[in-house]
This record gives structure tokens, sequence and C-alpha cells, in this order.
């Protein structure tokens, strides 16, 4: 059976499976002190790069879905091969939980396009995605208590948040499956 290559887009982006093409943003993405300060802190490269290779691997797999958010190209007429030309400017995913009956959505900006209202838009759609096309039944959410900015986006999501276990991690279920 061949690889899915999921894609989704938004009004604004398209998110694309990661490729071996994308190892160099992903680095630098995860090196970016403003970034990740509210995601575990800068890694070295080594690590960066062990944990691309970790989500490559697991991409191909099915157990994460990690995408690259680009803007869109400037051609409507663009294919998805044109796609890959566009610059990175964060990534979001899809992780399958092995002790929840869940699956795990996050996103990383690059620190240069915090607040621009990235975060509420792709994740809306990460959501839908989920939901739609893979059919899953529950997503889970968290952030740092002291993430404000992603607070707000996430509480702006268009589906009902529950809150569970921990103050700052939300469910949501698949309104398909009421």
């Amino acid at each position: 059976m061949p690889f899915p290559t999921y894609q989704f887009s938004s009004k604004r982006f398209t998110m694309r499976l990661m490729t071996l093409a994308d190892k160099n943003f992903y680095i630098n993405l995860h090196q970016d002190p403003i970034t990740c300060q509210h995601v575990g802190g800068v890694l070295s490269t080594e690590k960066a790069l062990q944990e691309f290779n970790f989500s490559l691997r697991l991409n191909r797999k099915g157990s994460i879905l990690t995408f690259i958010i680009t803007e869109h190209a400037k051609d409507p007429h663009s294919i998805f091969s044109q796609e890959l030309t566009q610059p990175a400017i964060g990534l979001c995913a899809l992780v399958w939980n092995k002790y929840r009956s869940s699956v795990e959505m996050g996103i990383y900006l690059n620190s240069e396009h915090f607040g621009q209202g990235i975060a509420k838009e792709v994740l809306a759609e990460l959501a839908k995605f989920a939901f739609k096309q893979l059919n899953i039944a529950c997503l889970m959410i968290r952030t740092d208590a002291k993430n404000k900015a992603m607070l707000k986006a996430i509480k702006s999501l268009p589906y009902k948040l529950t809150t569970t276990d921990s103050k700052h991690c939300w469910q949501m279920n698949n309104p398909k499956f009421k």
C-alpha cells in the first residue's frame, strides 16, 4: 500500500507532511529560545536531529503525523510539489497516545510568526482534518500555564473543550461520535 500524502489547508496556510527536506528548518526551530520557551527548552543540534529522524520514522508508521506549515503558494493553481518550495513557518502534529484513547495535537511556530493568529487558524483546521479525514474520536491539547497566547488560541477552537486531569490540558470529542 502506498504511503498516504496527507495535506490540508486553512484560509492562509498549507499543512503538508514533513519530509527529509525539512531537516534544517526542524533543527533551527528547536534551537530558537523564544519558540522553545514553553515547550521544554532549546535542543542541541544532535538532539533536534534525533527527534527529527524519530518523527520522520513515526510519520511513516502513522503513530505521529508531523505537518510543516507554509503560507499558500502565490500561484493559485499550485500543485503539491510547488508547496514544497514555500518557506516553512512552523509545524503542527497529531500524536497517538499509547496510554489514552486519544490523539494529542500541537503546534510549534517560528517566533517570527507569533501574534499573527496562525495557531488559532491552523489548530482549528488540524482538528477538523483529524475528525473528518482520519475519524479520530477524541483529541487532546495542552499548553504551559504561562503561554497566554496559546491558552487563548485553544479556547477559541470551534469545539467543546473539556478539562482533563490537568488544568491546562483539554479534550475535544469528534462531533460525529456524539
